[in-house]
């Protein structure tokens, strides 16, 4: 398996690992202990490889790498937490392509932010609430002043809670849009493994493509944003949509007095 060579190429041989799960794009593994790990100055015990599920060719390689790294950076310049991330190419029994695997922080799974969320207190929700309207904002400041415009998939599902603070989990398909690297629909619309969004880009090719540029265009719209985080919040914790509803509504009129201010 492709993940038992990435960690020989490490130069730690086989490794036991415990599927965490499978998304769009990713099939997710945790790699387990083992007894000379404390003997080791570095190991990757308890981290996380997400495999992309198909295979890339070198060129497209180095575009992913690149893009993922310019989107990481905007990111951070734009003052959003997410994980740290390494990528690795590996070579496949498949003449010229490449496998792409990502290693990342665990993080468990009570601490998944739609887990998280069925279970903390009324008054932490609304907070978490609050701060994933203010990262909509943050995205949307930031591509508005800048040439970097980058977009965030707001899902619940997509963040955790780390060191107890708010953070992007899923950087992939990073999407910013600048240079020539930037995020082409072409690009999402290879990723897909699903069947029948594979049938149905190969049959309506052209409107497989606008619906990808609308979903970029989406990702990249903070009202937009905000209509999934007060949907999964509100699936979370059904009880709060009142709260949720009215710390929405404040940050909203907050937002237009600071724009009103930015153009006198």
């Amino acid at each position: 398996m492709q993940y038992k060579k990435l960690l020989q190429k490490a130069g730690i041989g086989p490794r036991r690992t415990k599927a965490l799960g499978s998304g769009a794009y990713f099939k997710a593994r945790l790699i387990l202990p083992q007894k000379n790990d404390a003997r080791k100055r570095a190991t990757l015990a308890g981290k996380v490889i997400k495999q992309l599920k198909h295979f890339v060719t070198a060129k497209e390689a180095k575009h992913i790498r690149t893009i993922m790294k310019e989107y990481a950076s905007e990111l951070k310049k734009a003052g959003i937490r997410a994980i740290d991330f390494k990528m690795v190419s590996t070579i496949t029994k498949k003449p010229g392509l490449l496998r792409i695997t990502f290693i990342q922080q665990y993080v468990p799974a009570e601490n998944m932010l739609h887990n998280y969320l069925k279970v903390c207190p009324a008054k932490e929700a609304v907070k978490i609430f609050s701060e994933m309207v203010m990262t909509a904002d943050l995205m949307d400041c930031w591509s508005r002043n800048h040439p970097g415009h980058i977009g965030l998939d707001m899902r619940t599902t997509n963040y955790a809670i780390v060191d107890g603070k708010l953070t992007l989990m899923d950087l992939y398909p990073p999407i910013v849009m600048q240079k020539k690297d930037s995020i082409k629909p072409v690009d999402l619309i290879k990723m897909r493994r699903d069947p029948k969004k594979r049938l149905h880009a190969f049959f309506a090719p052209k409107r497989v493509r606008e619906l990808t540029r609308q979903g970029i265009r989406d990702r990249m719209d903070p009202k937009h944003q905000q209509r999934h985080i007060l949907e999964d919040f509100t699936y979370a914790r059904p009880e709060l949509k009142e709260l949720f509803t009215e710390e929405l509504e404040r940050k909203r009129a907050n937002r237009l007095i600071q724009l009103q201010f930015s153009f006198r």
